[in-house]
């Protein structure tokens, strides 16, 4: 089966079309209906939405992938989706704040075009929509910062607007999205997921395998306790980034788990490649791809797995093609 791996979309559709166009997956070029004719997975590797201004219709795309490919079509869950989750359903300011800060305030903007009026004062409206929270100091201080940095927060009816993302989102075709989501994805002999591996799941992958570091998020899921992942047990699939020094990902003893289990290769997205192409390097005995491209703001990419064959390519706007492991290859 051949494998469509989209990197980290953050709310923007544009790069997405075209990625899926190079990939002939489209039955007709800028429409978003796929090709019954191609037999193909569709995998993403997190963080669909923030940053970017169209987290909406990013959604409805992910709808539609879902209808069309039925459980062809994985979603993998990102730090972005696990910090909007937690501010939109469970969240005091304290993690709303938290979300915004990190590159989300597009959302709000983006929901609040078509609501309400302009906000006279940011902080009483910010203050009156969480009257059952009440803001501590240092809320203010930073919702303030926040408004500083991003005055179009401003512009609009700020209760309104995050009224309308926390509809959307928890609306139940769509927060049903994420709810069967997955934390990592077998392909074959490669692994994806949207960091990497830390030791905690590596740990739940040598005793339980993929299933149960699945296992283990659904069950998070089920208790409310997304916190788990965001800053918990198994926060570093979602957040853990390379040592900045050394480049490193993955200690030797978890990598050696991952070989353990028949995996040859990690495709993973988080870190953005600042030049707009996929990193790929060998560490510790796996073939690790960096996919992140920024590509919801100029580069389009993907990666392409050919289970049969164990063939892996790359594509982006900058290269176009490139064969990073030939087919029939053995480890």
């Amino acid at each position: 089966m051949r494998t469509i791996v989209l990197p980290d979309i953050h709310g923007e559709p544009g790069p997405l079309n075209t990625a899926l166009e190079a990939a002939g997956c489209l039955k007709r070029a800028g429409q978003w209906t796929l090709d019954p004719r191609k037999k193909f997975a569709l995998l993403t590797l997190g963080d669909t939405t923030g940053r970017g201004k169209q987290n909406r219709k990013v959604m409805e795309v992910m709808l539609r992938l879902r209808q069309q490919l039925g459980p062809l079509f994985t979603m993998l869950v990102g730090n972005h989706c696990i910090a909007r989750e937690i501010a939109l359903r469970e969240g005091g300011m304290e993690q709303i704040l938290r979300w915004m800060e990190g590159s989300n305030t597009s959302i709000i903007a983006e929901f609040g075009k078509t609501r309400g009026c302009r906000v006279r004062n940011g902080t009483t409206a910010f203050t009156d929509f969480f009257k059952k929270y009440p803001p501590s100091e240092d809320d203010n201080k930073r919702w303030n910062a926040l408004t500083q940095k991003h005055p179009e927060l401003l512009e609009r009816d700020f209760q309104k607007s995050l009224l309308a993302a926390k509809q959307f989102f928890t609306r139940k075709d769509v927060a049903a999205l994420f709810d069967n989501a997955r934390l990592v994805h077998p392909m074959g002999d490669v692994l994806a997921a949207h960091a990497g591996i830390n030791l905690i799941a590596a740990e739940l992958l040598r005793s339980n395998g993929v299933n149960g570091v699945n296992l283990a998020f659904r069950e998070c899921i089920n208790k409310n306790d997304l916190q788990a992942v965001a800053s918990g047990d198994l926060s570093g699939v979602t957040w853990m980034r390379r040592d900045q020094e050394s480049g490193r990902l993955l200690d030797p003893t978890i990598s050696d788990t991952i070989k353990y289990h028949g995996f040859q290769a990690l495709i993973r997205g988080h870190d953005a490649q600042s030049d707009g192409r996929q990193r790929v390097a060998m560490e510790n005995g796996i073939l690790e791809i960096d996919a992140d491209t920024d590509m919801w703001q100029w580069n389009a990419s993907f990666v392409e797995v050919d289970d049969d064959t164990g063939r892996i390519r790359t594509w982006n706007q900058e290269q176009g093609w490139r064969v990073v492991r030939a087919a029939g290859w053995s480890g």
